[in-house]
């Protein structure tokens, strides 16, 4: 897992350093680390959630851009040069979280149709 690269669980289970490690471990773990602050996840298209590592100088997903996701090749990506804007909710809420998701298809796939 690196950073700006949000990768799904099936996608970690299939890395060869991992498959000695149980499923229900894995997604305990990962949980464990959205918890912490160290990675943040995003709902895909496809209704898997995709796990993102946070630069190490940056505790926790600021939420404030959106994520991409290839529907030729289902890699997403943090789209960190885009800010989200920053959004007024009604007194007495409490903001959890926000995301956005775009999804099309990358410039390598797109490089690929060429």
């Amino acid at each position: 897992m690196k950073a700006g690269c949000p990768v799904s669980h099936g996608e970690l289970q299939a890395d060869e350093r991992l498959k000695e490690i149980n499923r229900v471990t894995l997604y305990r773990t990962l949980n464990a680390l959205v918890e912490a602050g160290l990675v943040h996840k995003v709902l895909g298209v496809d209704s898997c959630w995709y796990f993102c590592l946070h630069e190490t100088d940056q505790p926790g997903c600021p939420g404030d851009h959106p994520h991409f996701y290839c529907l030729e090749c289902g890699r997403m990506e943090c789209l960190k040069e885009c800010k989200l804007p920053f959004i007024e909710v009604p007194r007495g809420y409490h903001v959890e979280g926000k995301q956005l998701l775009v999804y099309g298809i990358c410039s390598k796939c797109q490089n690929n149709f060429s």
